[in-house]
């Protein structure tokens, strides 16, 4: 759950809408992780293979899903107008 909650950090950061494969990702995310709470409350005997398999199937996933937010972030970020230029063009009157 740390990792899918650092993985939100950039999406919430940076625009209030998510694209659906982004969504998509955290669906998936929710549905291993309701899974293994439901397989180790019931001592499931593969439950250390089942970690491992999930955290070297998370740890990337979650650095491809960060990685994919912040390019696009930084694709999409508005340039701030500097000290001598108008935040707002003129307008030219005709």
């Amino acid at each position: 759950m740390i990792a899918v909650a650092i993985a939100c950090l950039p999406v919430f950061f940076a625009r209030p809408e998510i694209p659906r494969w982004e969504g998509l990702v955290f669906l998936g995310y929710y549905v291993a992780y309701t899974a293994y709470l439901i397989l180790s409350v019931q001592h499931y005997e593969d439950l250390p293979l089942l970690s491992a398999t999930m955290l070297y199937f998370v740890v990337p996933l979650t650095l491809v899903t960060l990685d994919r937010v912040a390019r696009g972030a930084m694709r999409r970020a508005p340039a701030r107008p500097t000290a001598d230029a108008p935040a707002w063009p003129p307008c030219s009157s005709r």
